[in-house]
């Protein structure tokens, strides 16, 4: 739950700063059944919670099955690597994810992230890698299994897209998720969070476990 609940606090932000607004026709949903060529469902608003709840409940274990090969290798290995090199965990969590940012290059310049900004997406993109890649890289050493940051990273995926729908008029560089500048605020607020209750170096790192040895 602790992405989802990063992602409901960038939603409240976006609503406050007035740099979304509430879409209360779903005219999202509406824009993807008409270009799927399917028939709106009965109840839009219906359909949509009812979304949400599925990629609340299921979504983070299902996406996990497609994210465990990114965690095992950005965090798992790369992270853990740097940390054997001699870099402290700050070093190696700052490099690995902003490694796994610009890794990212070709998927924002086909314009599948920011498309509106496929060149300004590119270090927004780059910074957005850096605090997620701290905060799953946190959950890597802290409970020593490849498979906490793999489903913490699947409820990104899972839920993200599925809390858009509420909301329309952003600027996916602005606002309208963990990756715009506004997401960014909650992000940050939880890693100084881990500092501050000093969580962060953690102290007493786990044994690693892969995704092999579960």
């Amino acid at each position: 739950m602790l992405f989802p609940a990063l992602i409901l606090a960038t939603i409240c932000l976006d609503l406050l700063t007035k740099n979304a607004r509430p879409d209360r026709t779903f005219s999202q949903l509406h824009g993807l059944f008409a270009s799927a060529g399917r028939p709106l469902p009965a109840d839009l608003r219906r359909f949509a919670f009812g979304q949400l709840g599925i990629a609340l409940l299921i979504g983070p274990p299902l996406h996990a099955l497609t994210t465990i090969g990114e965690e095992v290798g950005w965090r798992d290995f790369l992270l853990r690597w740097l940390i054997r090199l001699g870099f402290d965990q700050w070093g190696a969590l700052l490099i690995s994810g902003a490694i796994w940012g610009v890794w990212h290059i070709p998927v924002i310049l086909l314009g599948l992230e920011y498309s509106n900004h496929p060149f300004l997406g590119i270090p927004a993109f780059v910074v957005y890698a850096t605090l997620v890649g701290v905060i799953l890289g946190w959950l890597q050493l802290a409970s020593g299994s490849v498979w906490v940051p793999a489903v913490a990273h699947g409820s990104i995926n899972a839920v993200q897209r599925a809390s858009l729908v509420f909301i329309t008029g952003y600027d996916g560089l602005i606002s309208g998720g963990l990756g715009s500048f506004v997401g960014w605020l909650p992000l940050t607020a939880f890693i100084v969070w881990l500092v501050r209750s000093r969580h962060l170096p953690v102290r007493d790192v786990s044994p690693p476990e892969t995704a092999i040895r579960v």
